[in-house]
């Protein structure tokens, strides 16, 4: 009778023993998996960083009743965006590159095909950006306007670990030019985040705005950017169609003064670029409007003289 319990108490002491290895192996798993999914930013689930649109689907966010009424949150895959490259980053938004490392062929041939890309902003910007893709549809149909705009941004759930995530790949190349320190861009606190899809800007290309930074950047940027230039003249005459095109859209919208920028390229098209930057509800003389239109004219005109002639 003692032999029997001894041998029942170590079978129970053995199968303890492998139900305890057992659970300890499946906490462990569990834990790594979700510290690795955390490091890349997704959610509580693989198929959000690596499934389906469709699958990148969340739990119901305890501050959705933050958003207006009229914000729609709608499911977004991130596996479509490198989550492991630095971000090109301006002081409000960030461009991720797309995972893929060929991108769709949008005009219907390699090559002239455009790699694709996503803004990244902070919620405080979904209906600027959303307004200003609308406003460079408009542009481009009445002036034939070029822009990098593909569709409309959406507003997206995350984690806080998504957040950092995107956080630690801000990489601001004017700020660091001027001497100053990498921000963060993106608030922990939130739990969305505005995504816009667009095309990717062209390499080389020369970015042009009326703030200080940019203006200061300039004689760092455009020894470099000059001699990849294969041809000066065609360069030249190319300014010359984009300037009129400048003129009649701030001639159309004259508020685009506030934040006037784009984009030139090595052949001298010109890309507007962060046109939600100008919306404001500040209002200005017709003489203070035409003198700040000439002002934002005169520099573009500079800065054509000085790509030109390299002076």
């Amino acid at each position: 009778m003692e032999t029997y319990h001894h041998r029942s108490r170590s079978m129970n002491r053995s199968r303890n023993l492998t139900f305890f290895i057992i659970l300890s192996a499946v906490v462990v798993y569990h834990v790594l998996s979700t510290e690795f999914l955390m490091k890349l930013g997704a959610q509580d689930s693989w198929g959000a960083l690596f499934g389906s649109r469709e699958a990148a689907i969340w739990s119901p966010s305890p501050c959705e009743h933050n958003l207006d009424d009229n914000v729609e949150v709608v499911p977004f895959d991130w596996s479509g965006v490198n989550l492991l490259a630095k971000a090109n980053c301006g002081m409000a938004k960030c461009f991720f590159d797309s995972s893929s490392d060929n991108s769709d062929a949008l005009h219907g041939n390699s090559s002239s095909a455009q790699r694709i890309g996503y803004l990244v902003a902070s919620p405080k910007h979904y209906k600027s950006m959303r307004r200003a893709s609308e406003l460079a549809a408009n542009l481009t149909r009445d002036f034939g306007a070029q822009h990098f705009y593909l569709e409309a941004a959406e507003m997206v759930a995350v984690t806080p670990a998504l957040v950092r995530q995107l956080n630690s790949l801000v990489h601001q190349p004017l700020r660091i030019i001027s001497n100053k320190t990498t921000k963060a861009i993106y608030n922990e606190d939130e739990c969305f985040i505005a995504v816009q899809k667009v095309l990717k800007a062209p390499t080389p290309a020369l970015t042009f705005g009326s703030s200080a930074t940019k203006v200061e950047s300039l004689p760092t940027v455009l020894p470099s950017f000059r001699r990849q230039i294969p041809n000066m003249t065609a360069l030249a005459e190319q300014l010359k169609k984009e300037r009129r095109v400048i003129y009649q859209a701030l001639e159309a919208v004259p508020t685009l003064w506030r934040d006037f920028q784009g984009m030139i390229d090595v052949n001298g098209n010109f890309f507007f670029i962060d046109l939600d930057g100008h919306f404001s509800n500040k209002v200005v003389s017709e003489t203070r409007l035409r003198h700040l239109i000439q002002t934002r004219m005169d520099r573009f005109d500079q800065l054509v003289e000085q790509l030109v002639s390299g002076i």
